[in-house]
Parts: C-alpha cells; sequence; structure tokens
C-alpha cells in the first residue's frame, strides 16, 4: 500500500502528528527536528520523551525549543537542570512547568532541588513562578514572601493558600495592595480579627473583609449602602447582617448583590427562594439576571458552597429535592459522602445536569445508570476526566455509543477498543471530531488510514499521523516532500 497522495497542509498536519507518534523511530525525530517548527512540536507535545532525544533538542540551540521542553511534562528530570541553567529567563521558568495537571509520570517530576534552587534566580519572573509552584517547600515560599519585587510576593500570595499564620499577617499587612489583595482572597483563610478593620478601609480589600468583619449597627449600614457593589455583595453573605438589611439588598437590580445573597448560607429559606423565582422569570429578558442564573450553575465547583461541602450529611440531606437547582448541584457534587440511596435519587433527578454531576461523584454508580446519564445527556466537560473516566464505567457501553447521533458519543467510541469493522465506519464518519478520534485509534486497521491521513481538516490528519499502524517509509516519503533531507 503506498501513502495517499496530500496536499502540502495536509502534510504539515501528519508530520505534527508524527512528531507525537510513539511509533515513531528516532531517526525519522532527527530529520523533522531539522525545522524549528518539527523540533518545536516534538520538543513540546512528545510523550515519548528520552534523555538522549531531549538532548539533542536542546542542541537545536534556539530558546523556543527549550522553553517547549520545559512544557513537556514527559520531560525526564535531568533536563530540567539544563533547561536551569539557560542563558534565557523563559526557559528558566519553562524549567519549572508550574502547571500540575496533567500529572506527570514517575521521574518527569519537577525536583524539589530544582525549585529551591531558581527561588534564587535573578529574573524575578522565574522566582514567580518558583512562588507559583504547588510543591515548592514551604520554607522557601517564607523567604520569597519577601521578596523585594511586588510581582513575587504576589504570586506567593496568590499561590500559597494555606500559608504559615505569621506569613499570611505580613502579605496582609504588604505595602502592595496587589499583594493585600491575593491574600484576602476567599481560598486563603480567613484574615486575623484583628486587621479587620485595616483590611476593610483598604480599597484595595474591602470587599474580600466585608463578610467576616464583625457588624456594628453603623458599620452594617454603611457596607450594606457602599458605592461599591463589590461590597455589598459581601456583606450580603455576613452571618452578623441584620434582617432588615438583607431583605433590602434583596431588592437591589444587582447581579452580584443577587447572586451572593442565593449562594450565602445565612440568607433565610424564603428569601432565597424568592429571590431564586424572581432571577428564573427574568434571566431571558434582564441581562442581570442571565449573569445571576449563569453564576449559579456553576457556583458548586468554587467556593460559594463550600458552606454546603462541609454541611453535615443530615443538612445535605434535607436539599436533594431543593426547588432550586443550584442547590441540588452541591448537593451532588457531595454524593459520595451520601448514603446509598440519596445518590441513587440524585442520578434520577428531573435536572440531567444532577444527574451528570451525581454521576461524577457518586461511590458505586451501577453501570446503567452511567451509561443511560452519558447516552442522554452527554458527559461532564468541565471536569476532567468526567463520567467517561470513570474506571468503573462500562467498556460494553462505547459499542452502543457508535451508533448514537451524538458525535461526541461517536468519537468516545471511535477512541475505545471496539472491533475494527465498527472502527471502520467510525473513520468515515461525518463528523471531523469522530474521524480523528478513530485516527489515532491503535486498532484501527492499516487500510483505513489513507484517506485519513488526505483529510483536510488539521485535526483529522494530525491524529492520523500519530497511528502505530503508520509505515516508517510513508514518515520518511513525507519528509522528502516536505524538503527536509
Amino acid at each position: 500500500m503506498e501513502l495517499p497522495i496530500a496536499t502540502a497542509k495536509a502534510r504539515r498536519n501528519i508530520l505534527r502528528g508524527v512528531a507525537r507518534n510513539a511509533a515513531t523511530p528516532e531517526h525519522v525525530l532527527h530529520r523533522l527536528m531539522r525545522t524549528p517548527w518539527g523540533a518545536k512540536e516534538i520538543a513540546g507535545r512528545r510523550e515519548r520523551m528520552t534523555v538522549q532525544l531531549a538532548t539533542a533538542l536542546m542542541e537545536t540551540g534556539t530558546s523556543e525549543v527549550a522553553a517547549a521542553l520545559g512544557g513537556n511534562r514527559h520531560l525526564p528530570a535531568p533536563i530540567r537542570w539544563q533547561l536551569a541553567a539557560h542563558t534565557d529567563a523563559e526557559v528558566r521558568k519553562a524549567a519549572v512547568r508550574r502547571f500540575a495537571w496533567p500529572p506527570t509520570k514517575p521521574g518527569c517530576e519537577v525536583p524539589i532541588t530544582l525549585l529551591t534552587h531558581l527561588a534564587a534566580d535573578p529574573d524575578p519572573h522565574v522566582r514567580s513562578e518558583v512562588a507559583a509552584h504547588g510543591d515548592t517547600p514551604d520554607d522557601v515560599r517564607t523567604r520569597l514572601a519577601s521578596d523585594p519585587v511586588v510581582e513575587v510576593r504576589s504570586a506567593v500570595a496568590t499561590w500559597w493558600t494555606r500559608p504559615a499564620a505569621d506569613v499570611h499577617r505580613a502579605l496582609l499587612s504588604d505595602t502592595e495592595s496587589s499583594v493585600r489583595k491575593a491574600a484576602a482572597s476567599p481560598w486563603h483563610p480567613v484574615p486575623p480579627a484583628d486587621l479587620h478593620m485595616a483590611l476593610l478601609a483598604d480599597p484595595a480589600t474591602r470587599s474580600l473583609v466585608a463578610a467576616h468583619v464583625r457588624l456594628t449597627a453603623e458599620l452594617a449600614v454603611e457596607l450594606a449602602r457602599d458605592p461599591d457593589e463589590d461590597v455589598r455583595a459581601a456583606v450580603a453573605g455576613n452571618p452578623h447582617l441584620p434582617q432588615a438589611l438583607c431583605d433590602e439588598l434583596a431588592t437591589e437590580h444587582s447581579a452580584a448583590v443577587r447572586f451572593s445573597l442565593l449562594v450565602s448560607r445565612h440568607t433565610p429559606a424564603e428569601t432565597r427562594t424568592r429571590l431564586y423565582e424572581e432571577v428564573l422569570a427574568g434571566a431571558e429578558e434582564d441581562d442581570e439576571w442571565f449573569v445571576t442564573d449563569g453564576l449559579l450553575s456553576t457556583a458548586w465547583m468554587g467556593h460559594y458552597l463550600r458552606w454546603l461541602a462541609q454541611a453535615a450529611v443530615e443538612e445535605k440531606l434535607t436539599l436533594v429535592d431543593s426547588p432550586l437547582a443550584f442547590l441540588r448541584y452541591g448537593v451532588a457534587s457531595c454524593a459520595g459522602s451520601l448514603p446509598e440511596e440519596a445518590a441513587e435519587h440524585l442520578l434520577n433527578d428531573p435536572d440531567p445536569y444532577v444527574q451528570k454531576i451525581a454521576a461524577l461523584y457518586a461511590n458505586s454508580p451501577s453501570a446503567a445508570h452511567l451509561e443511560r446519564i452519558v447516552w442522554e445527556h452527554g458527559d461532564h466537560r468541565k471536569i476532567h476526566p468526567g463520567i467517561l473516566g470513570r474506571p468503573d464505567f462500562p467498556m460494553q457501553a462505547y459499542q452502543r455509543f457508535a451508533t448514537s447521533e451524538n458525535p461526541q458519543l461517536r468519537a468516545a467510541a471511535a477512541a475505545a477498543t471496539l472491533p475494527t469493522d465498527i472502527l471502520g465506519k467510525l473513520a468515515v464518519d461525518d463528523a471531523p471530531e469522530v474521524r480523528a478520534a478513530a485516527a489515532s485509534n491503535p486498532s484501527l486497521p492499516l487500510h483505513c488510514l489513507p484517506p485519513l491521513l488526505a483529510d483536510e481538516q488539521r485535526n483529522v490528519a494530525e491524529e492520523a499521523g500519530t497511528s502505530p499502524r503508520m509505515p516508517v517509509e510513508w514518515m520518511e516519503a513525507l519528509l522528502s516532500a516536505e524538503g527536509i533531507a
């Protein structure tokens, strides 16, 4: 079988896939890295990265390639030390690779000793990356918390969400407002009570402490009528806010204030229900209520309903049938801590979104529940790896997904282990995402590959280039056609 004729555009896309292909031999990779774009593609996206290959990429001499290597989660740790010694600060910054997802494989972690070493880097951007890394030791972060450069201290204040009490106090009292603001965020512990009034007097932190400050009658009125919407929204969640002022705020035409009242643990149930009904009734016609409705649908993923996650099981059970859908979303995210019958109830909730959240977090949902929810409503796309990523998701469901009218389900099937005749049909699917998933499936027969390599859709041709079935002769022919000796 010969390599199909592919346009110049398709050839470049295929070779991007070849750069990632685990079956691509080293001599092909060495040819491909003679081009700047090929070297960068291999450096940044190849999963099978050896010390020898990474060293060869470093020897290309470009900072762009070295920085791309730093972002590769499969980079062997010894190479990171080479990056840490690079003359370009952007490369040293990339060596930190502070993002924890996706996780690295053993032997490719960012060494603690490297983080400690780069914490003393002369470039503040490098030190900021170290300050933001989740594995940076506490003593190193403590030192960076007093760094002379404000951006470094801001990085510590932003990303170290559980600092030592004395460090937190120092950051909350920093001379720069950006540092104080970061340290007072809702992801951090509540600021010490003796700092509340100073933080309340600071425009940068006023809205961040208004929910926690001990209210006098005068202060409650002052904050509830503050000209800053964010301050009013914050004090709406203060447990000490008098009911009269809570009722006054509930009449506001403000998405921020309404949202705060709706998600606050301390809002009376009747007020919460009335506000929710008003928001739903006006969401289609009023931008403020439309925004509120949108915020409510994702409140369970943030800190806003943290109180619900921390509530006793008995309190959660009282909300399993709440008429307020966003509260049921929050309860569904706690399905793993609920009795089996309550989790089962949420898996059958009238709201598909409740079902999907419960399917993500329930301890032992039935295979039938998982398949039905995905078949009827799709996977949850904002949470990785989703329902399909559960280890107990039934593999036999994928064969049925292959016939779904939903292209996302057919794409999920095309990536699974299926009989070759079914994969062959998915490889010529009308939807490009389905063809792309089939193209990279290691079980796809070679005779199905040529049309995918000639596909003008970039992701299809690129995924076809990752196929382990692709003959080395085809790879070499593509390089020759591109003029890569």
